[in-house]
């Protein structure tokens, strides 16, 4: 990456973003694969801006408009923008109050089908322009793991492994050979046991990509993840492996169960 264009691409749209501000405090960051150090060729930049009081809605939607030409500018010029996602200090304020007092949830389908986490979004974000240190507070605040929300993660992903871990009617699927349930109860699962293994060596769950990858960092873990999530994903047979697919998946189930107790 070209390190002037990229700076003179972030401050393009810190100009055009600062247009969208009714009043001074401020956090602008860049998100996503960019800010969690996962990037690739084929990552876009995420960018954030953090307000206390925003312009009236009808400029503020002409402002969003006219920085959605920029994102065109710019992708032409290579690189791949998503635009800017503005959000109110106090809105992200709340979303933590509520997570670090074991009041914290997922978002559901915002990016990701399983949920959009605000912690991973907020910590991992990488601080562009921070006058003020709003978002230095934040990172502070989730510096180290918080155990309210290992415990809150756990508790949620732990009670829904043990529900379909007995359920007969996850096992009456398997027998019955129903492909749609089972692809996305199975997704749904193996993404509860990774959410789940992230709590456990306190590091905040990627969320939206590279979760897998990711946990080949993880120390506490079982053996040959990867491997066997791959496995459990893609059975081979396609329907005939899904018997095995549920064994398999039963059994890192179990696992990470395991694991959980002991910490």
């Amino acid at each position: 990456m070209d390190q002037a264009l990229f700076k003179q691409m972030c401050d393009a749209f810190l100009v055009q973003s600062k247009r969208l501000l009714a009043s001074e405090p401020y956090a602008y960051t860049l998100s996503g694969s960019i800010g969690k150090g996962t990037a690739d060729g084929r990552s876009d930049y995420d960018f954030r801006l953090y307000y206390e009081k925003a312009v009236e809605p009808a400029a503020f939607y002409r402002i969003l408009g006219e920085i959605g030409e920029l994102v065109r500018e710019w992708t032409g010029r290579g690189f791949v923008v998503d635009s800017v996602w503005p959000r109110s200090i106090s809105e992200i304020d709340e979303g933590l109050d509520r997570w670090l007092s074991g009041q914290g949830a997922l978002v559901p389908l915002e990016w990701t089908v399983w949920g959009y986490n605000l912690l991973t979004d907020i910590y991992n974000q990488k601080i562009l322009d921070d006058p003020f240190g709003i978002a230095q507070r934040w990172k502070d605040r989730l510096t180290p793991y918080p155990d309210v929300v290992r415990k809150t993660i756990l508790d949620r992903c732990v009670s829904s492994l043990r529900y379909w871990r007995g359920d007969y009617h996850y096992r009456n699927k398997v027998d019955r050979g129903d492909l749609p349930f089972l692809a996305s109860l199975t997704a749904r699962l193996v993404n509860d046991v990774l959410q789940a293994l992230f709590a456990l060596n306190r590091v905040y769950y990627p969320g939206d990509g590279s979760n897998l990858v990711l946990s080949r960092h993880l120390a506490i873990r079982p053996g040959r993840l990867e491997e066997r999530v791959e496995a459990i994903l893609y059975p081979e047979n396609g329907a005939l492996g899904i018997g095995r697919q549920y064994a398999d998946l039963l059994a890192l189930i179990d696992e990470t169960l395991a694991l959980a107790e002991q910490a």
